[in-house]
């Protein structure tokens, strides 16, 4: 059975143009892309690779849960990553 996991994220605009992508509660998830829509699904892919990634070589990982509450907080965009 695939999981679902909910991550909060912001969007910044750049400078340069473009949008830049982040999940705060995953230190090192970002992505660019020239729309919002590339930006996030860019950032799903790192998402899943730091994830990946973490489930290799971090001992006690714990892939972070955010509550309902605490996501209306952080930010009102989420992006669900299927594992």
């Amino acid at each position: 059975m695939k999981q679902i996991y909910l991550y909060p994220i912001k969007i910044e605009v750049c400078e340069e143009g473009g949008f830049l992508a982040v999940c705060p509660s995953l230190q090192g998830c970002y992505a660019e892309g020239k729309t919002i829509e590339e930006a996030v699904d860019n950032l799903k892919d790192v998402i899943k690779i730091v994830l990946e990634y973490k489930k290799k070589h971090v001992r006690k990982f714990s892939i972070p849960r955010v509550s309902i509450e605490k996501r209306k907080i952080l930010s009102d965009l989420n992006v669900a990553v299927v594992k």
